[in-house]
């Protein structure tokens, strides 16, 4: 779950920081690369309320996982091979970053059978998580510094999209952590 949220915030922090200057760099007006951002923003807001109701209904929410994942590499391909072209789907796909956190949330509840547990889960996945996810603003800017180019940047984060996906359906594991923890001490 650490994983899977550090993976997540990257994404969110990469697009937040810097999806503007990535249309500009398209040929994209300024004006016209900041709506981008708000249609990102715009319609990941209300997805972030309807995908979390969506994992509450399932025993094990995979297929959200699959499709924000699927949604995110899209649109960075998109971005990627022809940003100037169909911007605001590419745009509408990367909104789907914005919806797995409120998702991990939501599993990290799920996984915990007490309130205490679910704090405890919650401060690790956050701390770890963050903490994976803080150097990216500076990286994927660097990057754009190092390279001159807004594909090595994009490369980075499509080649993070698939173990961000898989540590998404690992967190969808059915067990609490307190059945986990159970299971790998050593009986007395």
């Amino acid at each position: 779950m650490a994983v899977f949220l550090g993976l997540q915030s990257l994404h969110a922090y990469a697009i937040f920081g810097w999806l503007p200057s990535i249309f500009a760099g398209a040929g994209i007006s300024s004006v016209n690369s900041g709506l981008l951002l708000g249609l990102t923003t715009a319609v990941g807001i209300p997805l972030a309320f309807i995908f979390p109701a969506l994992a509450a209904r399932r025993q094990r929410p995979i297929g959200i996982m699959v499709v924000t994942g699927a949604g995110m590499l899209a649109g960075y391909l998109g971005l990627l091979l022809v940003p100037e072209k169909l911007p605001c789907l590419w745009a509408i796909l990367l909104s789907l970053s914005i919806v797995n956190f409120p998702v991990i949330m939501t599993l990290i509840s799920f996984r915990c059978r007490t309130a205490a547990s679910v704090s405890v889960l919650s401060c690790f996945a956050q701390g770890a998580g963050y903490l994976l996810a803080m150097p990216s603003p500076f990286l994927f800017g660097a990057m754009y510094d190092i390279y001159g180019s807004w594909v090595p940047p994009l490369l980075f984060l499509i080649l993070l999209v698939p173990p961000m996906t898989v540590m998404g359906v690992i967190s969808t594991r059915p067990q609490t952590i307190e059945d986990e923890l159970r299971d790998v001490r050593p009986p007395t």
